[in-house]
């Protein structure tokens, strides 16, 4: 299949051509409905905002064809979205060492509990944040250098709903101005059907 001159959207919302000189259909899947679909225009969104242009990252894109079908299971997805973040934060080289306290890189007490600060990583909680306990956080960051998808799924559903107001807070401090569109059109739909 070979196409020309598709248009692709820059940061600004503006039109940009490109051409796309070759594809391979590798097969596919129906298209999700639902908070499915919001999700995945979600994950491609982060992609947009996070990787250069024309940059390959196979590892990403292997991850984000696996998180797809997971999408649609209500129970797998917050897992699998937080499980993406989190390997696309590691993969652009904006996730800190999550085993280690990032003040002092003395290895965390698996008891106590801690906090993600964007700014500088995992710190002893400064005020009433979200919060994960030091296993949690050094059993993210084994899944996240062991690379299996799975285990870092597992590693995200056993830590639980605080970790997902930590990434998102991680993802926002990385975004700065370029906010992320599709959570505001999911909260104004929701605003619609209510």
């Amino acid at each position: 299949m070979t196409l020309s001159k598709p248009s692709k959207m820059n940061e600004d919302g503006a039109a940009e051509v490109q051409s796309l000189r070759g594809a391979e259909w590798v097969g596919g899947q129906t298209l999700p409905g639902g908070a499915a679909l919001f999700s995945g225009y979600y994950v491609n969104e982060l992609l947009l905002k996070f990787l250069p242009r024309q940059e390959a990252q196979p590892e990403l894109f292997d991850a984000y064809a696996a998180l797809l079908p997971q999408l649609r299971s209500v129970d797998d997805a917050q897992a699998a979205l937080r499980a993406f973040e989190l390997k696309m934060l590691s993969i652009c080289g904006l996730l800190p060492d999550l085993s280690v306290l990032s003040t002092t890189q003395a290895p965390l007490d698996p008891e106590r509990l801690y906090m993600l600060a964007p700014e500088s990583g995992v710190i002893v909680p400064t005020h009433d944040a979200p919060q994960l306990t030091g296993q949690a956080f050094v059993q993210l960051q084994a899944a996240l250098l062991h690379g299996s998808q799975a285990a870092l799924q597992q590693a995200c559903e056993l830590a639980g709903p605080a970790l997902k107001p930590l990434s998102r807070a991680l993802l926002h401090y990385h975004l700065g101005h370029r906010p992320l569109r599709t959570r505001q059109v999911l909260l104004d739909v929701q605003k619609l059907l209510t």
